[in-house]
């Protein structure tokens, strides 16, 4: 079959897709759901049943066996507390029990259409094994019994739910093992090893706005207005976290890590180092001594910190300790330090005078709209100039000065494209394969403008693309299986009928 470039560009989807419908032929059309979700009252004719799929009901018994499960499973993630009803109906606990069951029986039918049918002898030698209903390696009647008896069941119930499990069981084995062909293999290795060069430049247009020129002219003819001052002092208010800064220490330490067994030890080495400690030799007794690993490689440094960021012992003593001096050693919970506090700086409680320039400027710069369609418009000719004649170190000035994000030397493949964060959709990825010759793509939109340069590899670079046929199977069998998983069951969702009879509220 001939495939467009739309299927080649999706070339996961459309096998996903594909292999979806092969085991939904199966079941759709055989499967119907009817259930209500909200209580375990009784449904007209059907006394005993919440909801059925296909020739499968599920019971009310078998519902409260896992809605009893899912409880004390949440209940033990709040520490063993029994849960609230209003915490049940929050976590839609209900809901969530019956989706799994129905899940259960749709991977049940798919078993029966896919002829998987366990046969008595099976049952009864799937039972034999079970751990729980073994004496000594051996099968115990009298426990069987016991089990049957204090759930409530009769052993056909029991050895219906054991042949259910088998073919649950069976069935997703079934799913997780269909073969991947080496055709499909071969078209993934021929997607991936058709790749780009790609010099790129993306950024925000919002982004761009703080560079719009405002001058003090402007700015204070803004502030005559009484109005204008109470909107900006307002703004103020609503912001004044961001302009607030707490007390910090920059600082440096060197710790001991302590045990039972080695409280001594450890605080008579710390005693040493402190003797040996100065400003001067701090960082280098750091590398050397200090058993905080990253510690080790920065010479303890331990860069800006505020109150409530440290173990309280030790954040107690650096920000009691004098710049430019060590402090004695601190018990922590992490062991015995020393502290070289090399600067602090002290809190700093903003105010709206202090502010009030930049919180105009910001809000005048909003407001001029053709400005920045200006601005953005020059920047983007720029860097398509530059990317075009190959003038990186002249996009390396503009990316410092505007501060935007070039990406040099990106190679794109055709089956995975530009990293999801771009955003980019298939419509961009063609463009850029179209015609990869040293050509620069430009796309702009609402939000964002994406500068492109595409080059064909070298022969050298194309060798690193080269597949590993019987990797890249293991790796597709990963990636995929579940996502196919999902998708089998989520169709099945949308094509059954599912209808409330609105008898429990």
């Amino acid at each position: 079959m001939k495939k467009t470039k739309e299927n080649k560009s999706s070339l996961k989807a459309t096998f996903q897709k594909r292999t979806s419908s092969i085991i939904l032929s199966l079941i759709i059309g055989l499967v119907v759901i009817s259930f209500v979700f909200g209580g375990l009252q009784s449904m007209r004719g059907t006394p005993d049943t919440v909801a059925k799929v296909g020739d499968h009901p599920i019971k009310i018994k078998e519902f409260e066996r896992a809605y009893s499960q899912l409880v004390q499973s949440y209940s033990r993630m709040f520490g063993g507390k029994p849960l609230t009803s209003k915490q049940i109906e929050q976590m839609g606990i209900q809901k969530t029990v019956i989706s799994r069951l129905i899940n259960q029986k749709l991977i049940i039918v798919l078993a029966e259409k896919i002829g998987i049918r366990p046969s008595d002898h099976e049952i009864r030698e799937t039972i034999k094994g079970i751990p729980n209903l073994k004496t000594n390696d051996q099968f115990d009647v009298s426990k069987y019994k016991t089990i049957l008896r204090l759930n409530g069941w009769t052993p056909h119930e029991f050895e219906k739910m054991i042949r259910s499990d088998i073919k649950l069981k069976s069935a997703a084995g079934f799913l997780d093992t269909v073969p991947l062909s080496n055709g499909f293999i071969g078209d993934i290795g021929k997607f991936k090893s058709e790749n780009i060069k790609v010099q790129m430049v993306a950024f925000s247009k919002n982004n761009m706005q703080k560079h719009i020129k405002v001058s003090k002219g402007e700015v204070n003819n803004f502030l005559k207005k009484k109005e204008n001052v109470k909107d900006m002092e307002n703004t103020f208010n609503r912001r004044k976290s961001e302009y607030d800064r707490p007390e910090q220490v920059k600082a440096r330490h060197i710790l001991i890590r302590v045990s039972e067994k080695t409280r001594i030890e450890a605080k008579k080495k710390i005693d040493a180092i402190y003797k040996k400690a100065t400003p001067g030799n701090f960082k280098k007794l750091a590398r050397k001594n200090t058993e905080d690993p990253s510690g080790k490689k920065t010479g303890g440094d331990l860069k800006w910190f505020a109150r409530g960021t440290m173990d309280p012992a030790f954040e107690k003593v650096a920000f009691n300790t004098r710049p430019g001096t060590i402090s004695k050693p601190v018990l922590s919970r992490f062991g015995q330090h020393i502290i070289y506090v090399e600067k602090i700086k002290k809190a700093y409680n903003a105010t709206f005078e202090k502010h009030k320039f930049d919180i105009v400027k910001e809000h005048l710069q909003r407001k001029k709209r053709p400005e920045l369609k200006k601005l953005v418009a020059d920047l983007k000719n720029k860097i398509k100039k530059h990317l075009e004649k190959k003038q990186y170190r002249k996009i390396k000035k503009l990316e410092k000065e505007y501060g935007f994000q070039f990406i040099r030397d990106l190679f794109v493949n055709k089956l995975d494209g530009l990293p999801q964060k771009y955003n980019f959709d298939n419509q961009h990825l063609e463009k850029l394969f179209a015609n990869p010759a040293s050509k620069v793509h430009v796309f702009d939109d609402v939000i964002t403008v994406s500068i492109i340069r595409t080059d064909v590899p070298s022969t050298k670079e194309k060798k690193d693309f080269e597949i590993d046929t019987n990797l890249e199977k293991e790796t597709q069998n990963y990636t995929l299986r579940p996502k196919l998983n999902q998708d089998i069951l989520k169709t099945l969702s949308e094509k059954v009928t599912i209808k409330d009879y609105k008898i429990i509220r």
